[in-house]
C-alpha cells in the first residue's frame, strides 16, 4: 500500500470517528442550567423547575434533540398548556424517532401512540429559536408523556 492510499484511509476513518452526537444527564433542571445546556439551546425553555432526571442527547450537525425527564405532578397542567394535543387524524405525519439511546422508549412508535395503548399521549409544542443576528425560527416539537411512569420525552 502506498503513503497516498494509507493517507485517504487514515482521513476516512477519522471522519467517521467524530461523532456528532453529545449525551448529558443532569440530575435537575438547575443543574442543567447551570452546564449552559438550557442557554445553548439543547434543552427548551418549557420545561418546568421541577424537571429531573433529564437525560439529553443532540446531534450538533442536524441540531436534532432528544430529551427524557420527569416533573412534578403539580406542574403537568401548567407544561400541557403550552402545548397542544396531536389527534390521531394527525398522526400520520409526525415523524417519530429511533435514536437508539438506552432510555429512549421502545413503546414510542406510531402504531401506540396513535391507538392510545401503554397510556402514551403525544403533543406538538412550537418553540421559537432566536439567532444572535435577530433573526428567529418556529420549530416543531413533540412530547409524549407516559402515563405509567410519569416519564416525559422530547424530541425536535
Amino acid at each position: 500500500m502506498n503513503n497516498r492510499n494509507l493517507i485517504i484511509i487514515l482521513l476516512i476513518l477519522l471522519l467517521f470517528s467524530c461523532g456528532e452526537l453529545q449525551d448529558s444527564f443532569y440530575k435537575t433542571l438547575d443543574d442543567a442550567k447551570r452546564s449552559g445546556a438550557v442557554e445553548r439551546g439543547w434543552l427548551p425553555p418549557v420545561l418546568p423547575d421541577s424537571s429531573c432526571d433529564i437525560y439529553e442527547r443532540h446531534d450538533l450537525d442536524t441540531n436534532a434533540v432528544w430529551i427524557r425527564f420527569k416533573i412534578n405532578k403539580n406542574d403537568m397542567d401548567k407544561l400541557l398548556s403550552q402545548m397542544e394535543e396531536v389527534p390521531p387524524a394527525e398522526m400520520d405525519v409526525v415523524q417519530f424517532p429511533e435514536p437508539r439511546i438506552k432510555w429512549w422508549s421502545k413503546e414510542i412508535s406510531k402504531n401506540s401512540v396513535g391507538k392510545g395503548q401503554n397510556g402514551l399521549r403525544l403533543f406538538k409544542y412550537k418553540r421559537i429559536i432566536s439567532y444572535s443576528d435577530n433573526k428567529q425560527k418556529v420549530e416543531t416539537a413533540f412530547i409524549i408523556i407516559d402515563a405509567k411512569s410519569e416519564i416525559i420525552y422530547y424530541w425536535q
